[in-house]
């Protein structure tokens, strides 16, 4: 048997910290949350992997900012028939995002159980499988509270070369009522500075991209050089971006949701608008920096029409797209040149109807998320109100004879709970269930239109199918949260848990 490295695991792949679990002596990896292309875990030692894709080890948010060190923990449970052992080392370093810190420092264990509980459901997980939780956290807590760390100082070993600082994490929580001086530094970046430091970024290859793909709307010859009509087009795009910003329950179920999605095609009445500028409130992908390998969180989208199609580009927070941490007079001059987003990439074009090949998973994890955010916030279960900007960004606004934009946000409406009709002597059932299993989320073509011959996409969300109060169909097969492998039936045993 191989000794497990007490430090943890990581993925090669995506970078992301690997659960570990052990069943009669043999080790097995998985990923917390199934990745966005559901590539199987490789398991490297987390001390090779550079610019670790942290999550928060009690409620799963991208990007923690402290470090705890508890005592070490060990779970074993017994699986059903008793003739096997899973066991499960947490370890004594746990990752925190500021919110559970706060929670951790107050010694509300109760609040940290409810938070991570609620994150957990969200991710498609039944309560049954949070059950742990509480004790869980109950023993952490049980022999007092440390005191917390930043997590990179924490993590890194003294020995070890210096990491490339880790990036502000201002800006990567950007507050909807600010969105509309958000979007008007973005137009302003395109129209006065965009193509300077196009010209000096881009590839022939990329140059040449946009040479053929953006072709003008008329017979007209347009004199520009490609990175003028480029510039001139996303400055437009944003200008008239109808503003919308994401909030964590529905992001989270996006990004679940787009590993779904596996052919990238969009029709024309899909889109929420012509025109969009779409904030999620935490990253939904960790992409690398072209020519570098640093990641960069994605947190925004900005989407126009073209002839025959749309133009997306994608965003990360400008800070965290350089090489060096910003001081408090970089990060000001930072906001009045760039703003708070900085593009990844030139984008896609992505024409209707037709299908789309990703060049990469990272894209198709962004141009997923992003169609499945318009996908799911046009159903029923999508809530969508619209909120006044801050009253500082209406005077200016007032000041400048310009309408305040309005600012829309999408979440999930309170799933509704589907009570079992009773059947009555004429109305017999023709087959009663007796039992209750899980049945994960998916998109169908649901028919609509007249009698019924069109087609749209729909998701259908993670739910429990059978009468309420019904004993779970329980299997042998041992999973953790989140398993990429195979969909996630009900736990087998409710001691399972996962970081």
């Amino acid at each position: 048997m191989t000794a497990i490295d007490p430090n943890g695991y990581a993925c090669a792949t995506c970078r992301s910290p690997l659960n570990v679990h052990t069943v009669d002596g043999a080790s097995h990896f998985d990923h917390p949350h199934p990745p966005a292309d559901n590539h199987p875990p490789r398991p490297v030692p987390i001390h090779h992997v550079a610019n670790l894709a942290m999550i928060c080890d009690f409620c799963s948010t991208p990007d923690p900012q402290w470090s705890y060190h508890f005592g070490n923990i060990d779970i074993f449970v017994t699986l059903p028939g008793g003739d096997a052992l899973s066991g499960h080392n947490f370890g004594e370093r746990w990752a925190a995002c500021t919110r559970c810190a706060n929670l951790i420092d107050a010694g509300d264990q109760a609040g940290l159980t409810r938070r991570a509980q609620r994150r957990a459901r969200h991710w498609g997980q039944p309560s049954d499988a949070t059950a742990h939780l509480e004790q869980l956290h109950r023993a952490l807590l049980a022999n007092g509270i440390p005191h917390r760390q930043p997590l990179h100082t924490a993590t890194t070993p003294a020995t070890s070369a210096p990491a490339t600082p880790q990036p502000s994490p201002e800006g990567r929580h950007i507050r909807p009522t600010s969105l509309p001086k958000v979007r008007d530094r973005l137009t302003n970046y395109w129209r006065r500075h965009a193509t300077t430091d196009l010209a000096t970024a881009l590839t022939p290859e990329q140059i040449h991209t946009l040479t053929s793909q953006l072709t003008p709307d008329t017979d007209t010859p347009d004199t520009r050089s490609p990175i003028d009509r480029y510039t001139a087009l996303m400055a437009q795009h944003a200008h008239h971006a109808t503003l919308y910003w994401i909030d964590p329950d529905f992001t989270e179920l996006a990004r679940h949701a787009a590993t779904s999605l596996h052919e990238l095609q969009i029709a024309p009445h899909e889109p929420l608008a012509r025109e969009g500028l779409m904030i999620w409130s935490n990253p939904i992908c960790h992409p690398p920096l072209a020519g570098t390998t640093q990641t960069v969180p994605v947190i925004a989208a900005q989407w126009g029409t073209i002839p025959g199609g749309l133009w997306l580009t994608f965003f990360a927070p400008a800070e965290t797209t350089g090489t060096r941490a910003y001081t408090a007079k970089d990060l000001q001059q930072l906001r009045e040149r760039v703003g708070w987003l900085a593009p990844i990439s030139i984008g896609t074009r992505l024409e209707f109807d037709k299908p789309y090949s990703a060049a990469n998973p990272h894209t198709h994890a962004v141009l997923a998320t992003l169609l499945a955010t318009w996908l799911i916030a046009a159903q029923p279960e999508a809530q969508t109100d619209d909120i006044e900007p801050d009253k500082a960004i209406r005077r200016a606004y007032a000041r400048a004879q310009r309408p305040a934009p309005p600012v829309r946000i999408v979440k999930l409406r309170g799933k509704q709970r589907r009570t079992p009709t009773t059947p009555d002597a004429g109305n017999e059932p023709t087959r009663i269930y007796r039992n209750r299993w899980w049945v994960p989320g998916f998109f169908r073509q649901q028919p609509y239109g007249p009698k019924q011959s069109l087609r749209r996409r729909r998701y259908v969300r993670g739910h429990f199918r059978g009468p309420d109060g019904a004993p779970l169909i329980l299997t042998k097969t041992v999973r953790v949260l989140g398993n990429p492998h195979a969909e996630p039936p009900p736990p087998t045993n409710p001691h399972e848990t996962t970081t």
